[in-house]
């Protein structure tokens, strides 16, 4: 008597979908300064502004910054991190932070 072999749902493969995630390009175009901030005197479409960055770290870049400008994006790390920073280092990086737009950016960016 030839032994019935059942198969065991969990392994049995799943039906393959028609429809499949589109894979993600490995790389994106990284808007240093957002794209929501053109109206706050930026070239943000300038090719000073634009980086090339893998797919994931330009997805942890915005969780982490959101939409901040660079030099917010300096104030929150600066603010994050005051604790353990030296006095010097807190007084250089207050300085870099409370530069004028005009001497913080490249002018390339500004319009």
């Amino acid at each position: 008597m030839a032994s019935e072999q059942k198969s065991l749902p969990f392994l049995t493969p799943e039906p393959v979908s028609e429809k499949r995630k589109p894979r993600r390009k490995p790389f994106e175009i990284h808007h240093m300064v957002p794209r929501s901030r053109a109206n706050e005197g930026f070239e943000v479409e300038h090719e000073t502004n634009l980086q090339r960055l893998r797919s994931n770290f330009h997805t942890r870049i915005h969780q982490l910054f959101e939409n901040l400008t660079p030099r917010e994006q300096l104030k929150l790390v600066l603010d994050v991190n005051l604790r353990v920073l030296s006095p010097r280092a807190i007084q250089l990086l207050s300085e870099l932070v409370q530069m004028t737009k005009e001497e913080f950016y490249n002018p390339n960016v500004l319009k």
